[in-house]
């Protein structure tokens, strides 16, 4: 379920972190879709004909629509490649599908890291 109401924080530190300093341009434009996608709070829908809850931190979508979100000059293979490299620095886990038209689970992790809920001034 998407949903373009709303905002999300971009926190300095982010800006610090190696996943950002040393991501590609095409990384860091991934970076930020994959910040915007994510539930900030517990949502419940229906995903395959089953009620399906997603915790914060957590959305369904698919290297496409990510590569879509993204705009121009953003390949589906960037979004896999990205993926990849975001896993190996421990920022997200994915689940695909049993199918191509499933869609992947995509869980930020340390997502309060990111989306803290402090008003801090």
């Amino acid at each position: 379920m998407r949903s373009y109401e709303g905002f999300f924080k971009i926190w300095r530190k982010l800006f610090l972190n190696p996943i950002w300093l040393k991501s590609k341009p095409e990384h860091k434009v991934i970076l930020l879709a994959l910040l915007a996608n994510a539930q900030w709070r517990s949502n419940a829908w229906e995903w395959n004909g089953r009620p399906y809850q997603c915790k914060a931190g957590e959305f369904i979508s698919s290297y496409g629509n990510i590569a879509k979100d993204c705009g121009k000059g953003i390949t589906v293979q960037m979004v896999r490649d990205a993926f990849i490299r975001f896993k190996k620095l421990d920022f997200l886990t994915w689940d695909a599908g049993k199918s191509r038209t499933d869609g992947v689970k995509v869980t930020i992790l340390n997502w309060c890291n990111y989306q803290n809920d402090d008003d801090e001034i």
